[in-house]
């Protein structure tokens, strides 16, 4: 895929792509410049074929893509790299299956999503780096599972979430990091589990 990528790069016009269930992974890209679909301002739509084989959403993978809309990610995803989704701006719906086998989502991998209303972290994810979602502004709800295996939520992560009004966190977690909510100037209760230190 890295290939046709490079190609693909002198277009970035391009509002539809259809990733085959033969990827397994979408490398990383080292910065905001060479993410493979870093910057293609008018990708409205991604599609990824069932059943899916895709273990890696690497960094800078859909940076900027101001005109996305809206992602399902298969449930073989297991780590959405650093900065994956990094501003954007017209991202409403982020989508996981119930089969989710997600286990960490990067530093800043939703950072500027500005409409992103709600998420729902799967029941798989074990970390959640700093800065995942700073910056959400349309973030209202975050939903966890009752059966989550979440261990830590890292320094920034909900920061400048202005909408965000409440939020439950589970019992598995045993670290959460500075200014982790900073800036929520909505947020009026957050549920601790006894288990955290």
């Amino acid at each position: 895929i890295d290939e046709i990528v490079e190609i693909l790069q002198r277009n970035r016009t391009i509002n539809y792509i259809r990733i085959s269930n033969s990827v397994k992974k979408m490398n990383n890209g080292d910065n905001e410049q060479n993410g493979s679909f870093s910057k293609w301002l008018n990708l409205t739509d991604v599609t990824f074929d069932s059943p899916s084989s895709l273990s890696l959403i690497g960094s800078y993978i859909f940076y900027n893509c101001e005109s996305l809309t809206s992602i399902k990610i298969p449930s073989s995803v297991k780590i959405i790299g650093s900065h994956a989704f990094y501003c954007c701006s017209s991202l409403k719906q982020v989508l996981f299956d119930d089969d989710s086998k997600l286990t960490e989502i990067g530093t800043s991998a939703f950072v500027g999503c500005k409409l992103l209303s709600k998420i729902k972290i799967p029941s798989s994810v074990k970390k959640i780096e700093s800065s995942a979602f700073i910056e959400c502004l349309a973030l209202s709800e975050v939903l966890f599972n009752e059966m989550s295996c979440l261990i830590s939520i890292g320094n920034f992560v909900f920061s400048g979430c202005s909408s965000l009004q409440k939020i439950t966190i589970p019992s598995s977690v045993n670290s959460i990091g500075d200014h982790a909510f900073s800036r929520c100037i909505s947020l009026d209760e957050i549920l601790i589990p006894s288990s955290l230190s």
